[in-house]
Formats: structure tokens, C-alpha cells, sequence
């Protein structure tokens, strides 16, 4: 698979001059981190060239234009990506990352304050760069922010939960969405990483885990047409739950990741069984019925070919059918990796960045090709 990933390179270099979104899903910082792991899978010095570029483009970007702060396309993405690569490629000094800390602290305070929790473009996206902060520097700042923004989280999910979970959907509509991009299986999620990585945090959170948990069995059953045992998301006014695709970012493959690390996390094995259930539910679901029309890790093929690989390492569960039925479906919606396209809104596009498009196929391969560890999925808030 070398050439491909070859190939790959090639049709993301070409298209970076025309991507100016910083982010680490959708942008720069994504990209960069694509061009570090094949750096320390090829030792090419070309590609490390290559992504002090991209460092030099994100830092020009910043300056020059207004840049957002979230995980997904902003500042707390940029942030990331430069805690994960600075020790081995580039020297940051410490005031460099101290005024990302401050920037993101005043945009971490206002999404709070507006109850805008969502893990792309809200405050769990944020609060995951100030993890990552503080895994390399346990500085007073970092502390501060993250102990305000825990206590305030945790009680809010203990005194309504809906009310952290409710997201507007269109101009007058809300909803509560159910997966692991802005969802329910999210907060399970990121609340298992914020509790184990964040060692100052006394509190406990059994209790919102519980509450989140039962929000997520309420609402179980099979849906007629996905098949599947959770909506994609409810719309709030109308009652109406929408049914979700086979992807990472809606549907039971992410959930079912929540389930099982819940499971673990309460060393129940009633909950393991569940998030066993959905895994394997969804992997009876042929990709001609998956509604994914894609190649990309948000909700195209490589996203679910991980998942299962995933679900097949953490549960020791058989799932190698599913993962050799969707490579061939992979296989097909690039004709053999010669038609690198991302579908949006009805047309096909060409797309570079991770969360949709090649940077994300590329990391995706050279995972399931074990010449990179699965690691990288923390940033989709898949353990």
C-alpha cells in the first residue's frame, strides 16, 4: 500500500495552497499531523520539509485573518497538533503556548457560559487541548482552567443534562444529537478521558455517566430503516428522530466505542455486552444500505474500516467479514484508489484535510497497515 499513500501525498501537496483552514480536522493542522507520521514511518526528509511549510502557512493564516477557536477548524486544533510533534520537530517556547492558553481559556469561558459543550466546534474540543496541555506542563494556568471548566461541566450534567446537550439545528429547531462527533456518546467519551487524564479532578463522575447512560438507553430500539439502535438525532420541537448512516460522526459504530469503554470504566460487563450487541448489529449492515457514499473517516469508508478494527482489537471480537467487505467497497468508490473524491451536499469534491478528505484516508491506511498506532483516533474522541 506504499504507493498509495504515495499517491496520496501527492494530491494533498498539490491542493494545499488553496486550504486555509488552520484546524486539526477540517485544516492545516490535520494535514501536518498526516505529514509527521509519514515522516516517522519513511524518514523522507521531503516530508518533514514539507510539513515546517504547513506550520509556516498556520502561523501566517493566524495573523493575517480572523481564526476560530475550535478543535475542529481553529486554534485549539493548531494547539494540539503542536503538543503532539514539538519535541521531535520543531522548538515552541513556552510563551508561544502560554498565549494560546489564554486565548482559548477566554473562548473556553464564553462557550460554557452559553452552554455550547460540542466536541468539534465547542467547549469539550477546547477542553481536549487543554488535556493535552497538560500532559507536557502542569503549570498553574492549565490546572485553573481545567478544574473551573470540570467542576462546571459535571454539575451541569447532574442538574439537567438536556440542557448541555441541547444543540440548534436550523434557524428556529433544536435537537439532541446522539454520536460520538456532537452527541451523547461523546460526552461518555470525553468525560472517561477528562477523569483519567486530569489527575487533579477529584470529582466523581459515576453519577453523570449514570445520567448520560440512561438518556442513551431511553431512547434504544431498532430503527426500521438504518437498522440501527440509536437515532442519528432528535429534533426537539417536532419529536422527529432522524436515523443515522454506518459512520463515525452518527450511528451505533461510535456509540458502541462509548458503550464499551463505559463498560470498562464501571467494570460491568452487562454494557460491554451492549456495546458488543450494537458493534456487531451494525456489522450485519451491507455497504449498499450504510447510506456512506464516500471514502472519508467523518462518514465515508475508512472511518467505519477503523472502527471495526478498533472494536476488533479493544473487544476481541471476529469482525475481519466486515473489514474485508468494506475495504472491497473502498476499493470500488476509488476505483482502486484513482478517484480520490469526498461527497458534499450532492456533488463530489476533492477534499484534504482529515475529517473528510485524503489526509484522513491516508492516516486511515497507514493504521489498519500497523505503521502507525491507533493513537490518533483520541483526536475523533475514539479510545
Amino acid at each position: 500500500m506504499d504507493e498509495v499513500i504515495f499517491k496520496i501525498e501527492s494530491n494533498i501537496w498539490e491542493l494545499v495552497p488553496d486550504e486555509n483552514k488552520i484546524g486539526i480536522m477540517d485544516g492545516l493542522s490535520g494535514i501536518a499531523l498526516f505529514y509527521y507520521n509519514l515522516y516517522e514511518v519513511f524518514k523522507n526528509e521531503d516530508y518533514k520539509n514539507k510539513l515546517l511549510i504547513i506550520i509556516d502557512k498556520i502561523n501566517k493564516l493566524i495573523h493575517e485573518e480572523h481564526t476560530s477557536a475550535t478543535l475542529c477548524s481553529g486554534i485549539a486544533g493548531y494547539g494540539l497538533m503542536l503538543l503532539r510533534i514539538k519535541n521531535n520537530f520543531i522548538d515552541v517556547d513556552e510563551e508561544y503556548f502560554t498565549n494560546i492558553d489564554l486565548f482559548l481559556q477566554c473562548e473556553l469561558n464564553e462557550l460554557t457560559s452559553e452552554n455550547k459543550y460540542d466536541y468539534l466546534h465547542g467547549a469539550m474540543g477546547i477542553a481536549k487541548y487543554f488535556l493535552e496541555r497538560y500532559k507536557t506542563n502542569k503549570n498553574d494556568l492549565v490546572i485553573e482552567i481545567l478544574y473551573k471548566f470540570s467542576q462546571e461541566f459535571i454539575e451541569k450534567i447532574n442538574t439537567k443534562f438536556e440542557d448541555v446537550l441541547r444543540e440548534p439545528l436550523f434557524t428556529d429547531q433544536h435537537c439532541y444529537y446522539f454520536g460520538l462527533a456532537h452527541g451523547v456518546a461523546g460526552y461518555i467519551n470525553f468525560l472517561i478521558d477528562l477523569k483519567r487524564s486530569f489527575v487533579e479532578m477529584k470529582l466523581d463522575i459515576k453519577k453523570p455517566l449514570y445520567i448520560i447512560s440512561d438518556f442513551l438507553t431511553y431512547y434504544k430500539r431498532v430503527h426500521s430503516s438504518s437498522k440501527q439502535f440509536y437515532p442519528n438525532l432528535i429534533i426537539l420541537e417536532t419529536d422527529l428522530q432522524i436515523e443515522p448512516i454506518v459512520s463515525w460522526c452518527q450511528g451505533d459504530l461510535g456509540i458502541s466505542n462509548a458503550l464499551f469503554n463505559l463498560g470498562l470504566y464501571f467494570n460491568d460487563n452487562s454494557i460491554r455486552c451492549e456495546a458488543i450487541e450494537a458493534v456487531s448489529n451494525v456489522s450485519r449492515i451491507l455497504p449498499v444500505d450504510s447510506g456512506v457514499k464516500d471514502y472519508t473517516f467523518c462518514h465515508g469508508s475508512i472511518g467505519v474500516i477503523l472502527q471495526y478494527d478498533l472494536a476488533l482489537s479493544n473487544m476481541n471480537i471476529d469482525l475481519n467479514d466486515s473489514i474485508k467487505e468494506w475495504n472491497n467497497n473502498l476499493s470500488q468508490q476509488t476505483n482502486n484508489f484513482n478517484e480520490l473524491l469526498t461527497y458534499y451536499d450532492g456533488s463530489y469534491m476533492k477534499e484534504i484535510n482529515l475529517l473528510n478528505g485524503l489526509a484522513g484516508l491516508g492516516m486511515g491506511i497507514l493504521t489498519l497497515q500497523k505503521q502507525s498506532s491507533f493513537q490518533w483516533l483520541d483526536i475523533f474522541n475514539l479510545h
